[in-house]
Parts: structure tokens; sequence; C-alpha cells
């Protein structure tokens, strides 16, 4: 069973806070970091959700 930090159930938090996912101030750290974690070099965030 996967367990969801604390930490990031509060990223979650903050981006739905703003409203705005896709350019709010948690997009580009979390493209940054998904596309790490995926090894590639750049992600998107689109409005929609997807990435």
């Amino acid at each position: 069973m996967t367990h969801i930090t604390v930490g990031a159930l509060s990223a979650v938090r903050a981006a739905l806070w703003w409203q705005r996912i896709a350019n709010g101030p948690t997009a580009e750290p979390f493209e940054r970091a998904f596309a790490a974690y995926f090894g590639r070099q750049y992600a998107v965030a689109v409005p929609s959700g997807g990435i």
C-alpha cells in the first residue's frame, strides 16, 4: 500500500488553494520534479490537469 505523506498533502492543498494548477506558484517546481522523476528534461502542466 502506498502512503501519502503529510508533505504531499500539503503541496496538493497549496496548489488547489491557488485555483491555478497549471500556472500558479507551484506549477514550475512540480514540472521540474515530475520531469526528473521520469528521467526527462521537461514536463509541462496544462489546465486540464494533464502532464
